[in-house]
C-alpha cells in the first residue's frame, strides 16, 4: 500500500504521534520511552488513496 500511495499520490499528509510505551521486561530501563505512532494519508481521488500506519520505537531517521 506504501508503495502505491508513494506512485500515485501528488500530495502525502504525514503526521507523528508520541506515545508512551512501557519498558522490555528484560532490561535495566525502569521509565516509559516515548514511542511513535507514524500516519500517511494519500491524496484523494487516485489510485494512491490510502491512510498508512508505522510505529517507531523513536524518532529516529531510520522510521518512516
Amino acid at each position: 500500500m506504501k508503495t502505491q500511495m508513494f506512485a500515485h499520490s501528488k500530495v502525502i499528509q504525514h503526521d507523528d504521534t508520541p506515545v508512551h510505551q512501557l519498558p522490555v521486561k528484560q532490561s535495566k530501563r525502569q521509565k516509559c520511552i516515548t514511542a511513535r505512532f507514524w500516519s500517511a494519508v494519500g491524496q484523494s481521488d487516485t489510485a494512491g488513496h490510502y491512510v498508512v500506519y508505522d510505529y517507531t520505537g523513536g524518532r529516529s531517521r531510520a522510521g518512516p
